[in-house]
């Protein structure tokens, strides 16, 4: 690789004040640092040498032309510097540059510096014999003795400027080099150096005061940088919160759009409750959603394209297709999934005529379709995607058919014609109809037709209420056996029992009527008006060994009655209100009950048309029976009680007698764990492996769930905390790190006095206790830190009258037991309900007048109340107070179920200001229940009523839906919110996906 060099002429061209010649060998370190003194020696401070020197390593580069370039560094040189010892005067380098310099330079320009070895001058030149430092080319140079500079005592580490004697050597070369004398470039030495100092100081101290000034201008611009970021970092919060304060507006608007579209549209109430808790997810979004997912039965919505309303809806016998008739003959065929969901294969138009179409039929093998309309007409769906038109069936029906039915079994087709007759028709052949019989009766218009479940008996109903039961079981000459009186309204739908012997007729105002058939005469059973005077569309007995009815009413809404207990109400499911056009005055769309009894098909319309909505019978996620239930009994003295631990799978029962334990299956399924335990009142620790029984004189037993040893305390009533460490009882609170040696930690409660005046203090804030007494059997519970304790009385003031009251108390570190906060009152003379959240946050207070109410224990002025109390319906809403109302919370504290006199609902408390109920009340208990109990991980919910009779609930489907509401909602509507809609919807936030 080459590279740049000085050349001949470049080094030439270069005057230098002194050429050093010397030995490598000998004056290696010494030729530096000679050529740095005399550069910098006098130097003056502007510039970057005093003079130049030129020394063969310092100043040339790898030159090919060596010598030449030293001869013309020697030509541009003033003097000529040896460094004389006894290796440069073997030198033939320096005998070369000596002779060159004598050659070409005076030899009074020559300066010796005596680095070793010797010189001696012998009068007119120096001794050959002395001066063995010399070079030959010397001898005889001079005309007089020249003089020379000592420099052989100086090492390698006193070959330093600032060294005074190497200094003064120096000074003795660089005088000659800059023309004056010694003393004089001492002298000029020190000035430059004061000069040099005062410069420098003054530097300094300008570049101090500069570094200062720059210091603090930095200082100044930090700190206004970092206010600038400061203030950025405020505005950037500032527009943080603003945006996150648009979201949550944003979300509850959302939230509060999709509850009021709840019952009219629930698949638009779903697609906006996922978009509010997509742009923000809180307790109150995820309750709303939740809510309305399990407020609604709803399973899917199938849109139709054609304009035209929807006359009737059917499902083959097995449930795997469905068909759906609009008024003006068009017909769609659907494959039916598991879960009752639609999907469209076929679609045809009944075009022989041009009439209305109002019932449509499957034959019982379901490859046969039939469209009851002027004309009626016969189809074959053998493949669902391909009808074929079979048949037409146009004579004697007058004006149209309005319904079709086939006999259950057999290819036997009942038609009800307009006109007041029935006609039966053999569909063996499906193209060639054959008609069997054709009846008239006394019913001038004929609005509904219903066979029993062999077939054998019709039930027609009339437009002027008139309702006639017929033996078809001659399919050539039908007999009339009975008429039931006419009635002021129409007959808008019939359903028969199994047996036929009972007929349910829903009129157009609403009313519903069982009617007993015996022999030839009709006895008008119990009437029911319905929610709706516009009446009922559908009556239908789901199964053969089902003494339900459900009723489709007109406002659209689906109730199961009890056939048994007089058409009393079972349970009423829901009013979906599915947006059902009125087709005519005191009509409604129709509704169909699938063959599984699952799901039921409603038709209607909304802002988006013609639509089949599927819903659920059941919930979905509803809360199952578990099949199991188990009576323990109950005395007069005591009711049952349950508990169930926190982490643990034990359920333990107060038989009344004992306290009986049960192990759960992960099916929440108890099966019975074995010995009893002696005492009342059980509670077991939050891992199951202790439990604490009252002998209710005085005495708590803690025994060990494994090996049944056990310790006493003193008490009536106890609690663990939900750490598991502690045990409190009215009489004390004890340290349980050693179950079978517990140590009192803290004293006796201390209980408000029962006197006048502490009546009148009740409703203030109180620091502390009074010294009265109180009832043994007060409940008592423990927050986690087993130093929060709450308790709850009903005590009687010798004014007359009282309060069901409940206090919070706190533990000390010495021990002594204080009430803090205020004392809440019931407003209630009967004992209340306490209970308090695993998570040691929340408790709630319930009367026997239906008022749950809500305490967050949690900030500086706790107790405090959260928003308005649950109120529960039934008897106990009257202020009645003959029923007991029971609370218990779920093992994650965000949910609470509540019992009243009838049923135990479920209600979301996430949202503490606003608790929410979730789907409908459940009843299987059969009474009020008097103890609730989750079990661990809110697998299960178990219920013991009065009588001692115990049943459970899976919460497994439930739970699903309360995990991930989002994921459940998309599933069932398909999608989230288009673009455009969350342009009708959602003002101020960017559209996103949502499902």
């Amino acid at each position: 690789m080459s590279r740049t060099v000085r050349t001949v002429t470049d080094v030439g061209k270069i005057r230098y004040s002194a050429f050093i010649s010397y030995s490598r060998t000998a004056d290696g370190d010494l030729a530096p640092a000679l050529q740095q003194g005399l550069q910098q020696f006098a130097k003056p401070w502007n510039r970057l040498r005093a003079l130049r020197v030129f020394r063969d390593d310092a100043n040339l580069s790898a030159n090919p032309g060596l010598w030449t370039s030293l001869q013309s560094a020697m030509d541009g040189a003033e003097y000529f510097i040896l460094l004389a010892s006894p290796e440069a005067a073997a030198s033939e380098w320096v005998e070369k540059e000596v002779r060159h310099w004598l050659a070409h330079k005076p030899a009074d320009h020559i300066l010796i510096a005596l680095t070793d070895g010797d010189l001696r001058w012998a009068g007119d030149d120096f001794d050959r014999a002395g001066s063995p430092s010399l070079p030959p080319a010397l001898f005889g140079a001079f005309v007089e003795e020249p003089r020379w500079v000592d420099l052989r005592d100086f090492g390698s580490d006193q070959l330093r400027l600032q060294l005074p004697a190497f200094r003064d050597k120096v000074a003795d070369l660089a005088a000659p080099l800059h023309g004056l004398p010694k003393d004089e470039m001492l002298g000029e030495d020190v000035n430059q150096y004061a000069r040099t100092r005062r410069l420098v100081r003054g530097a300094a101290a300008v570049l101090v005061t500069l570094t200062l000034l720059a210091s603090a201008a930095a200082v100044v611009a930090i700190v206004q940088q970092r206010e600038a970021r400061a203030q950025q970092r405020i505005a950037e919060e500032q527009q943080r919160i603003a945006q996150e304060q648009q979201r949550i507006a944003v979300s509850r608007q959302l939230a509060a759009q999709a509850e009021s579209l709840r019952t009219a549209d629930p698949r638009t109430a779903l697609r906006l409750g996922v978009a509010a808790r997509a742009i923000h997810a809180d307790t109150t979004t995820d309750a709303s959603l939740l809510q309305t997912l399990t407020a609604s039965r709803y399973r899917a919505t199938v849109a139709l394209q054609d304009s035209s309303w929807v006359t009737s809806i059917a499902y083959s016998r097995d449930g795997k297709l469905a068909a759906v008739l609009a008024h003006y003959g068009q017909a769609l065929l659907y494959e039916v999934a598991d879960d009752g969901t639609f999907r469209q294969v076929g679609e045809f138009h009944n075009t022989s005529g041009g009439g209305f179409a109002e019932g449509i039929a499957f034959s019982p093998d379901g490859r046969t379709l039939v469209i009851a309309g002027l004309p009626s007409s016969v189809w074959d769906i053998t493949d669902p995607a391909h009808p074929q038109e079979a048949a037409t069936i146009s004579e004697n029906n007058g004006d149209g058919s309005i319904g079709a039915v086939f006999i259950p079994g057999t290819s036997t087709l009942v038609l009800g014609g307009s006109m007041g007759t029935f006609m039966l028709y053999d569909l063996s052949s499906p193209r060639d109809p054959k008609l069997l019989s054709e009846t008239g009766t006394d019913v001038d218009w004929i609005t509904a037709v219903a066979l029993d479940a062999d077939g054998d008996t019709l039930a027609i109903g009339g437009l002027h209420g008139e309702l006639e039961v017929w033996n078809i079981g001659q399919r050539s000459s039908p007999t009339r056996l009975v008429a039931a009186p006419k009635q002021k309204a129409a007959v808008r739908s019939l359903g028969l029992t199994p047996s036929g012997a009972d007929v349910v007729a829903s009129y157009e105002d609403g009313t519903v009527v069982d009617w007993y058939r015996s022999g030839t005469s009709f006895t008008r059973g119990p009437t029911v008006r319905t929610a709706t005077t516009a009446g009922v569309t559908m009556v239908a007995v789901p199964n053969s060994t089902s003494t339900m009815t459900a009723l489709a009413e007109a406002d659209g809404s689906l109730t199961y009655w009890d056939l048994v207990s007089s058409l009393s109400v079972a349970t009423r499911l829901e009013t979906p209100r599915t947006g059902t056009r009125q087709l005519t005055p005191g009509s409604a769309g129709p509704v169909t009950l699938a063959p599984s009894g699952r799901t039921f098909a409603s038709g209607g319309n909304d802002s988006g048309g013609e639509r089949i909505v599927v819903w659920d019978v059941v919930h979905r996620a509803a809360p199952a029976p578990l099949g199991w239930s188990t009576n323990v009994g109950a005395s007069d003295e005591r009711q049952p009680a349950l508990r169930t631990a926190a982490r643990g799978s034990v359920l333990a029962i107060d038989t009344g007698s004992g306290v009986t334990t049960w192990l759960l299956s992960t099916e929440g399924v108890p099966t019975s764990k074995g010995p009893q335990f002696s005492g009342h009142d059980p509670v077991l620790s939050p891992d199951g492996k202790l439990i604490a029984t009252s002998d209710g004189k005085g005495t708590v037993t803690l025994s060990s769930m494994e090996t049944g040893t056990s310790a006493q305390v003193s008490g009536f009533v106890a609690a663990f905390s939900t750490d598991g460490g502690r045990l409190v009882t009215d009489d004390g609170v004890f340290d349980i790190g050693d179950p079978m040696r517990p140590r009192s930690v803290g004293a006796p409660l201390v209980w408000p006095s029962t006197s006048a005046s502490a009546s009148a203090s009740a409703s203030a804030d109180e620091d502390s206790g009074g010294d009265g007494t109180r009832d043994p059997t007060t409940p008592v519970l423990v927050a986690a830190d087993g130093r929060t304790i709450l308790s709850a009385d009903s005590a009687q003031y010798s004014m007359g009258g009282g309060d069901t009251w409940a206090r919070v108390s706190v533990v000390g570190d010495d021990g002594v037991v204080r009430h803090v906060g205020r004392t809440l009152r019931a407003d209630t003379d009967s004992p209340g309900t306490l209970a308090l959240s695993p998570d040691g946050r929340t408790l709630t207070l319930a009367n026997a007048s239906g008022a749950v109410t809500l305490y967050d224990l949690t900030g500086p002025s706790a107790p405090a109340p959260f928003g308005e109390p649950i109120r529960l319906g039934g008897a106990i809403a009257t202020g009645e107070e003959d029923g007991a109302v029971t609370v218990a919370f779920s093992q994650d504290s965000a949910m609470l179920a509540v019992a009243g006199p009838d049923s135990v609902t479920l209600w979301s408390i996430a949202d503490r200001e606003r608790p929410r109920v979730l789907g409908t009340p459940f009843t299987e208990l059969g009474g009020p229940a008097v103890a609730l109990a989750f079990s661990a991980e809110d697998r299960t919910l178990f219920a013991a009523d009065e009588e001692g009779r115990i049943v459970g609930w899976s919460l497994a489907a439930f739970n699903q839906l309360r995990r991930d509401p989002s994921a459940q909602a998309c599933a069932l509507t398909g999608r989230g919110l288009e673009p455009g809609e969350w342009a009708r919807y959602v003002t101020g936030v960017a559209y996103r996906e949502t499902c």
